[in-house]
């Protein structure tokens, strides 16, 4: 891809030519915004680590309560409260990955906008000739060097 400013070639992805700072050809703000791999595996990550650490809490705490001798009636808001707490988080989790989804599937469209942008190509280099030489630099420029009379200041 090049720039459509001043034709240097851009990496894909980068969002400003790196040598006059123009807007890369094609880039909106939604690419800005769009989710990384990386932050894609953490979101999917997440999806999958809180609900297991999650459960693993609430059965451990269901046993200390236990031990403790708390009533069965708390034990229970408390493991529905959490299993609540537990759904909330993992409707975030699918609602942010929908949504990446959705944002990906609109950018398609603009995919295929970027491969009809055409940018402004260099042409052929041109050569530039040298002037002829003059014969010297210093041809009017010379005089004679004739000691100069001073008076003296005694």
């Amino acid at each position: 891809m090049y720039c459509s400013s001043c034709g240097e070639g851009i990496k894909q992805g980068v969002i400003f030519c790196t040598r006059c700072g123009t807007r890369a050809n094609g880039v909106t703000d939604h690419a800005v915004g769009k989710l990384s791999e990386s932050s894609f595996n953490t979101l999917v990550g997440g999806m999958m680590g809180i609900p297991i650490a999650g459960l693993g809490i609430m059965i451990g705490l269901i046993a200390v309560m236990k031990e403790t001798g708390f009533s069965k009636g708390l034990m229970i808001v408390f493991t529905a409260l959490s299993f609540l707490l537990l759904v909330a988080a993992e409707a975030v989790f699918i609602w942010l990955l929908l949504h990446n989804r959705a944002r990906t599937v609109q950018e398609g469209g603009d995919q295929a906008q970027l491969k009809k942008v055409e940018t402004k190509e260099l042409g052929e280099a041109k050569v530039w000739e040298l002037a002829q030489p003059m014969t010297s630099v210093t041809e009017n420029t010379t005089r004679a060097f004739e000691p100069i009379p001073r008076e003296s200041k005694i």
